[in-house]
Order: C-alpha cells, then structure tokens, then sequence
C-alpha cells in the first residue's frame, strides 16, 4: 500500500510530463496532434484518481498518527503514575523544604488545574486529575518482599495500590452508576420540563410545553481529611507505604462525599413512600408490603435509567434478609437484590429522627420523633458527580514535631447530586417497631 507521500510524487511526475508536453506544443506554435490529445486526457483521468488517493491515505495516517499520539501520551501518564512517590515527596518538603524532580513538576500541574476550577490550592502538593485518571483504587502492581517474607528461593510478591490510582476516592454512590464529570467550574445539569408531548392530527397545532427547563448546579465543595504518620514510617520509603496513604485518603474523602450526598441531597428528597403503621401510635417494622408500595411509588415517576437500585445502611439491610412474603414465603432481601433490583449498602447512610407522621401518616400525633434508617430507590444514571480539580495536600512537620509525627491534611473539591427530584424515592426503614417520642 502506497503512502501519501509516494502518491503525490506520482501526481507530480504526471503533472511534469503534462506542463513538458504544453511547452512543446506552445514553442511549436502548433495545435495538439491525437496521440497528444489522447495523453493529455489519460493524465488528467490519472492525476484525478491520485487526487482520491491521496486525500483516502492522508485521512487514514491522520487517524493512525492520533491514534499514535493518544497511545504515546497514555503510555507518558502510566510512566509518571510510576514514577510519582508521595512517600518521597513528603520528605522533600520535610527534609528539604520543598518538592523536587517530578513531584515539584506534579504539584505545579496540580495547582493551575485548580485555580482554572475556582478554588485555591492550599497545600504543597497539589495532584492534577489527569494523572488520577479513571482507574479504581482496587488495581494493584506487585513488588518484591524484601522484609524477611520470602520463602527460601521463592520470592513472594505483595500487592500494593498504584499510589496515583489509590488517591482517587471512589464513593458508593461511583460505584452504582453515578456519571463522573471533571469540571471546570461551576456544573448545570439541565432536565427538560414534566409536561408531556400529544398525539395531533396532521395538520392540528402543537400546544407549547408548559413550564420552563429545570436545573441543578452543582459547584465545589471542599471535603477534607488529616492522617499523622511517623518520620520513621516514612523513612521506610517502600510501596506498601504509598499504598497505605493513597487508602486512607481515598476512603476517608469518598465516604465524605457519600455521607454529604446521601444525607444532604437524597435525604431531602420529597418524594417519600408511606411507610405502614401497626396502630395510630406504634409505627411498624419495613415488610414486604412496604417495599412493593415502594417500587410503585418511584416507578411512578417514570425513572430513565435502566439500572435503578436501592440504597440503605448494611444493618437494615441485613435485617431485611430475614423479612418474607409471608409465612414460609419468599424472603424479600436475598442475592444482594430487593425484588429484582440490585442493593447497595454504606454506612455513610445516617440514622435520621423525622417527624414520624411525615414518614408513617397512619401515626396520630403531628409532632413526635422516630428515629428511621433511610432507604433510597435511585436511578443512578441521573446521579452527577462533578470532580473539580485533583487533590490538593498540605505536609505540616511542625504542629507535631515534638512527637517526631508529620501530618497531613488532603482536600478534594466535588459535589453531587440528582439531575431530576423523581430520580430518588425515600421510604423510613425500620429494623422494629417503633413508638414515637414526644
């Protein structure tokens, strides 16, 4: 297969021969012989079919050199996720005063990504997002066990979380489906209007949608965490420790962004399920009835997604697995779904005391308490999490010099929430019985 290149020295070659045979003719001052005019025709026919040729192979080695060029800038990122060591740059600043080699290149990438974002870098390592990428902090990269682990001549490999990987916080409500945004600013999640189109006659006029675009916005908020390591730990300079920090933070950012999200967001959905009541002052444990009220309530509001799933703390949910149709009937938690619908479980869903009228209108008193453990119905594909920036760290050796410790304070800018108020249905899980409390 000819390349572009070798087309068009082709094309010229017969573009030579054609401006030679114009010459001649011109010089001659005479008209064009048949042989000639014949050879003019074949080499405007075979410039014409070059001219093809050579736009097909430009167009293919451009999508072959992008290709190329994403491949080569992948492979760039993997390399500097290797290379990056946050072990070694908290004794930069610890030892030296300040980050060097890749770390200082990191950190200043990290903070004009941050500033673009709105916010303020307010440490002295600051991790661009491009580099935390999409990956899970659950990948993991082995190293030889140099710690007296090995067996004879067998060298036993430990597994340790790539530590740029690691430091992406990964949120339940990530892992059940929620979209993923880096952005820029300020992120407006726009939903069309409730009213629905009509079926007209041919030539009948359309009544216009009433009601305007509805919108959510979602703009940064600072989530942050502090963990204190040795200097002796980090004098160890092994992967396991890099492996260490990345969890820790990771999980600590990500159930923050959880707890907020689930208590803040969701929790103030107002669409609740009625939940049942043994008597006008007694509200009764979540049964089967309750769960199938449930579904209805939220299908009602016609959900997009087709992954829809439930949310709950673990303890309800284990306590469901022992709730049944009916005597001897089908047990309503089991497999890890609930009627058919997946179930996720985080601790980061908060006991709540609501108004138990509000959640069990079968209960007299408009005033009394009841302390519930909310159970979310979700349609995670309306679920937005906006990323703003990477993580921004501040190393402190000096509030707890005196214990030889160094600290560390990470902050991460995000937010989420639901695109559309029908996407989350609430309904007031209770493990027992429950009397309401003046």
């Amino acid at each position: 297969m000819k390349n572009s290149v070798k087309l068009m020295e082709e094309r010229g070659a017969l573009v030579e021969e054609l401006e030679t045979l114009l010459n001649t003719v011109a010089t001659e001052d005479r008209d064009f012989s048949d042989d000639e005019n014949t050879r003019q025709d074949a080499i405007h026919t075979e410039v014409a079919e070059l001219d093809q040729q050579i736009q097909r192979a430009k167009t293919n080695e451009a999508m072959f050199a992008v290709g190329a060029t994403a491949k080569s800038e992948a492979k760039e990122v993997e390399e500097i996720r290797g290379r990056f060591s946050m072990s070694k740059a908290i004794t930069d600043i610890v030892n030296k005063g300040g980050l060097t080699g890749l770390e200082a290149e990191m950190a200043q990438e990290g903070r004009s990504e941050l500033g673009s974002c709105g916010a303020s870098a307010r440490g002295n390592i600051t991790i661009p997002s491009f580099l935390m990428g999409e990956s899970r902090a659950n990948e993991t990269y082995s190293v030889d066990d140099t710690n007296g682990q090995n067996q004879g001549n067998k060298v036993r490999g430990v597994d340790h979380a790539p530590m740029i990987e690691g430091l992406r916080p990964v949120p339940v409500l990530e892992r059940m489906g929620a979209t993923v945004i880096q952005a820029t600013g300020d992120l407006v999640l726009p939903s069309l209007p409730d009213a629905d189109a009509s079926q007209v006659a041919e030539i009948a006029t359309l009544n216009n949608l009433d009601g305007d675009f509805g919108s959510v916005t979602l703009s940064p908020k600072r989530f942050g965490m502090r963990m204190d390591l040795t200097r002796q730990m980090l004098n160890q300079s092994d992967p396991a420790l890099d492996a260490v920090i990345a969890r820790d933070m990771s999980v600590a950012l990500a159930n923050e962004l959880d707890e907020y999200v689930i208590g803040t967001n969701f929790f103030g959905s107002t669409n609740i399920t009625d939940g049942s009541v043994a008597s006008a002052t007694v509200c009764a444990a979540s049964d089967y009835a309750d769960f199938t009220n449930f579904e209805g309530d939220f299908l009602s509001n016609d959900p997009a997604g087709q992954n829809l799933c439930l949310l709950m703390d673990p303890s309800m949910g284990a306590s469901l697995k022992a709730v049944s149709q009916s005597a001897g009937g089908a047990i309503l938690h089991g497999d890890g779904q609930i009627l058919g619908y997946p179930v996720f479980t985080s601790t980061n869903v908060k006991e709540q005391n609501v108004v138990a009228k509000t959640y069990f209108s079968g209960i007299t008193s408009t005033t009394n308490t009841v302390d519930v453990r909310p159970i979310f119905f979700v349609d995670p594909s309306d679920v937005f999490i906006a990323k703003f920036g990477g993580l921004d760290i501040t190393v402190d050796s000096l509030t707890l010099a005196h214990q030889g410790t160094v600290r560390l304070i990470a902050n991460m800018y995000a937010n989420a929430n639901v695109r559309r108020a029908g996407s989350v249905q609430v309904l007031a899980g209770l493990r027992a019985n429950a009397t309401p409390s003046a």
